[in-house]
């Protein structure tokens, strides 16, 4: 057998955008930049090596697992959140026979045949039945992993792939399971998550256990896809390789794939369960790329479907193909990886002989700055003794015969593993240097005040951080600064007391706590007034005018009020006036002396049998991170007195888009549409909420979202 399913050597897949460096030689680039480990540290050793995207793992052959690179979400399996610069023992994990690194997640078998799983949980894929989620009123609630975490009723499991936010394992028996994001059918269930124009209301359909695979009961191996056009391939033991999931490209292999007509109606030709790829019935390895797939044949025959674009199929041309196209000259292949960024795709590929060789988009200028592509393959300088490979969004490692590892590619979070955050343009050995211990520093604040803790080295900037990871014998010094109308009091805790700095020599998990009292506060009224021929209310946050009732309420000197008009149905609010305000926004008030803010509502003149689209407000999280699904409540009001009839609702902006049809509003009628945006682009995004009528008019809202990465 070319294929190792015990530890996926040579089939632990790429995901997301590669850094393929090793495509060019040092010669071209005009650079050789080289590790210079220390003298007395050993080569590393490993049977498994796979790359996620921007960490690495492997397992050494004692069964120890050891990863390096970014942790930001935990997927080193360490225990915290600090990045490391060489291979670091996975806690616990000590006899594991596979290891698959996703986005920034991580899986691994121990021998009992127990599945773990630790990282990023954004999508259910550690699948101990929890994911990170948006509570009732809006609050981020993280169920990341630092430590591996069993995966919920696979106990029996004899491999796995983990895809960028889902995974999926083969059990003893056969049967393949899936779990964590399904936007695309990915999971093979039958179903996907999606917002259902008929319901009007999203399905999710993500699955957050394993979950059984419909109708594959026999695999032998199995790879999950990258981070867009999702798609999971499998082969059975019969040699039938299946896919499913995304076919906008072709890459299920049955000769269909997913488009919109000339009339912008879309073919979803999209696969829910396994699909037969066409004429590939005698597969030996295989991986699923971002939208392309490729596959080994018995005969060592190199085949690839999919998408084409940068050459990434590898026979010379450009061109998609529906059906598995042989690539020319590689009648001799061990194993191949398909590389799946956001922008441009590759393949690599392991001869018999320990060649390894690329094609495709070629990485190799940084973000926004790509390199050339390569439309057949092309040898790696100083790879002809791999048996494995493994290649990820900007590098890619490869284990020697002699079981060393060698990286290559970006290394701004330390993911080559040689000590160092200097990307490298050849394959760079990765050294076992005995890494220093870490412990966590954590700060507490206390009392009735309010105030920040920073320290010295950063990290720690509470604030938001208020936890961090420190390298044993580290000198940390945290300063307490208080807020407006707050007085730093002293600390407690980790040695320090008295109202200077806080100086802490690291030796173990330590917490201080800095308190904080709160000045006495000086006052002033904020009245709101309301004026006009219209009705209205005017409500204050923070709370205490609703008005309504209570028109006035005393705050605290320098409290920030923001007033809010909201006319009543028959009424439309004209503006502001005091208090500094005007529009028709809301109002800014700075609490600094007695203020008076009038609204103006003036009564609306409504012909008989007309309906008006009156009011659309949106109500929803300002931070979500990329790629995650955020609720937001859209509230539309027919103020008219006739049903408003074809009302549709459309989001857009950058990153994000969502249109469905809502059917219609009865007169006088306020109503609540609960939807879900997941926005792809980082940064600060503007997104426009249209409602639409056939008779209503139309009326748009805005709202600001930040997306972090």
């Amino acid at each position: 057998m070319r294929s190792q399913q015990g530890t996926l050597r040579g089939a632990v897949r790429a995901q997301g955008r590669a850094f393929m460096l090793g495509l060019l030689s040092a010669a071209v680039l005009g650079l050789c930049l080289q590790a210079d480990p220390a003298s007395a540290a050993d080569p590393l050793i490993a049977q498994t090596v796979t790359t996620g995207q921007a960490h690495t793992c492997a397992i050494q052959n004692s069964g120890q697992a050891v990863c390096w690179g970014n942790n930001y979400q935990g997927q080193l399996g360490t225990g915290n959140a600090a990045d490391r610069l060489v291979p670091t023992p996975v806690q616990g994990i000590t006899d594991a026979i596979a290891i698959s690194a996703g986005g920034h997640h991580t899986c691994a078998i121990r021998t009992s045949g127990q599945a773990y799983c630790w990282g990023s949980n954004s999508s259910g894929q550690i699948g101990d039945g929890t994911t990170n989620y948006y509570d009732e009123n809006f609050n981020e609630v993280v169920n990341d992993r630092h430590v591996p975490t069993p995966v919920q009723g696979l106990s029996d499991a004899i491999a796995i792939s983990a895809g960028y936010d889902y995974t999926c394992a083969i059990r003893t028996s056969g049967q393949a399971v899936c779990w964590g994001s399904n936007d695309y059918g990915q999971i093979g269930d039958g179903t996907y998550s999606h917002y259902d124009d008929v319901a009007q209301q999203f399905l999710d359909n993500d699955r957050l256990v394993p979950t059984p695979v419909v109708g594959l009961a026999d695999a032998k191996t199995i790879s999950s896809g990258g981070v867009e056009d999702v798609h999971t391939c499998a082969i059975r033991n019969s040699g039938q390789a299946v896919c499913w999931g995304s076919n906008r490209n072709g890459e299920i292999g049955d000769g269909t794939h997913t488009y919109w007509d000339q009339n912008d109606v879309k073919v979803d030709n999209d696969r829910l369960t396994p699909t037969a790829v066409q004429g590939l019935a005698d597969a030996e390895s295989i991986s699923a790329g971002g939208d392309h797939s490729c596959a080994v044949r018995t005969s060592g025959q190199a085949v690839c479907w999919g998408g084409n674009q940068y050459g990434q199929l590898g026979d010379g041309t450009v061109v998609d193909h529906l059906l598995p196209t042989a690539i020319p000259g590689l009648g001799d292949t061990k194993s191949i990886i398909d590389g799946s960024p956001y922008v441009g795709e590759y393949t690599c590929a392991v001869r018999d002989s320990g060649q390894v060789l690329c094609w495709g988009w070629n990485w190799a200028g940084g973000p926004d700055l790509p390199g050339p592509a390569s439309y057949a393959p092309v040898a790696i300088a100083g790879l002809t003794d791999a048996d494995s490979f493994a290649a990820s969004w900007y590098h890619s490692c490869a284990i020697r015969t002699s079981g060393e590892v060698a990286c290559w590619g970006a290394n701004h979070a330390g993911q080559i593993g040689d000590g160092t955050t200097v990307d490298r343009v050849d394959p760079t050995t990765v050294f076992l240097v005995p890494s220093i211990p870490v412990h966590s520093l954590t700060v507490n604040k206390s009392g009735s005040g309010t105030g920040v803790v920073t320290s010295s080295p950063g990290g720690i900037s509470c604030g938001l951080d208020c936890v961090e990871a420190y390298d044993e014998g580290s000198q940390v010094t945290m300063t307490a600064t208080p807020t407006s109308g707050s007085t730093f009091t002293g600390w407690s805790g980790a040695g320090c007391s008295g109202t200077g700095t806080c100086q802490v020599t690291i030796g173990s998990d330590q917490t201080a706590t800095a308190t904080f009292a709160a000045n006495p506060p000086t006052q002033h009224t904020l009245t709101a007034a309301k004026a006009g021929t219209g009705q209205g209310t005017i409500t204050s946050s923070p709370a205490g005018i609703d008005c309504g009732a209570t028109c006035s309420h005393t705050f605290d000197d320098a409290t920030q009020v923001t007033l809010t008009a909201a006319p009543t149905s028959g009424s439309t609010f004209t503006g502001w006036s005091g208090a500094g305000c005007s529009g028709t926004g809301t109002c800014q008030v700075t609490i600094n002396s007695d203020q008076t803010a009038t609204a103006t509502f003036a009564a609306d003149t409504v012909l008989p049998g007309e309906a008006t689209i009156s009011k659309v407000t949106i109500s929803g999280p300002a931070k979500v991170k990329k790629g995650k699904q955020a609720t937001y409540a859209v509230k539309i009001t027919n103020s008219g007195n006739a049903t408003a009839t074809g009302v549709r609702l459309k989001v857009s902006g950058r990153g994000v888009s969502f249109n469905t049809s809502l059917g219609t509003i009865p007169a006088s009628t306020t109503r609540t549409v609960n939807i879900k945006l997941k926005p792809k682009t980082p940064g600060k995004i503007k997104a426009s909420f249209k409602v639409t009528s056939e008779n209503a008019g139309s009326r748009t809202a805005t709202e600001t979202i930040t997306v972090k990465r």
